[in-house]
């Protein structure tokens, strides 16, 4: 993948080896207030072992590694993993803090969807630190709906978002938020258990 995303940047795929390196560089100058707890050292050898065992039997899920580009010059990135069928997620991103709030990650996910949707998902699924404005008003503002919050021992209270490419589950989420009532449209998907 590379795509313009106008002012002189551009998102482009990149290798797992320069995508690891800028990110064990730049993540800490990005998220300088942030931890997580690496939950991989609370297990012992065996329960490493096993987790292993099941993620290689998973198989070869669609992955997406990307960096932004000023130039040449690599001052972002974003990784996204298949998790299901029909569902991506976005996994991580990242920006220098000199080029933020410059348009950049909006006019990226405009890019991301587009391509995600060219591969054939339907929902793209990400989660965040519930106090990271800077990410998730951008994400509401595309379009992206919040879907759930979830609380984990690695990075604690997390916001839940999904972008749904198909406009009839879009407003089946509404429904289940009591936003609105069904239109027929979805009224016809609706399953009664008597």
């Amino acid at each position: 993948m590379q795509k313009e995303l106008g002012n002189g940047f551009h998102v482009a795929s990149v290798k797992k080896e320069t995508y690891d390196e800028f990110r064990k560089v730049n993540e800490p100058l990005i998220f300088p207030n942030r931890f997580d707890i690496n939950i991989q050292d609370a297990l012992s050898a065996g329960e490493r072992q096993s987790t292993a065992t099941l993620t290689n039997q998973l198989g070869a899920p669609y992955e997406l590694r990307v960096g932004f580009f000023e130039g040449e010059k690599m001052i972002g990135w974003n990784y996204g993993v298949q998790v299901s069928g029909d569902t991506f997620r976005m996994v991580t991103s990242g920006i220098e803090p000199a080029y933020q709030r410059r348009g950049i990650y909006s006019a990226y996910l405009d890019v991301l969807a587009k391509h995600i949707r060219d591969q054939g998902f339907q929902v793209i699924l990400s989660r965040h630190y519930a106090t990271d404005n800077q990410v998730i008003v951008p994400k509401l503002r595309f379009g992206f709906l919040i879907s759930g919050f979830e609380l984990t021992d690695e990075y604690g209270l997390l916001l839940r978002l999904s972008y749904f490419f198909n406009e009839t589950r879009r407003k089946a989420m509404h429904v289940r938020s009591g936003f609105q009532q069904p239109d027929a449209e979805v009224q016809r998907l609706i399953r009664k258990y008597v």
